[in-house]
């Protein structure tokens, strides 16, 4: 599951400045 929560995040931080 950690590896969906990273992603998860990662997707998060590289929308916003998108």
């Amino acid at each position: 599951m950690k590896l969906l929560t990273t992603f998860g995040v990662v997707l998060a931080i590289v929308s916003i400045p998108a």
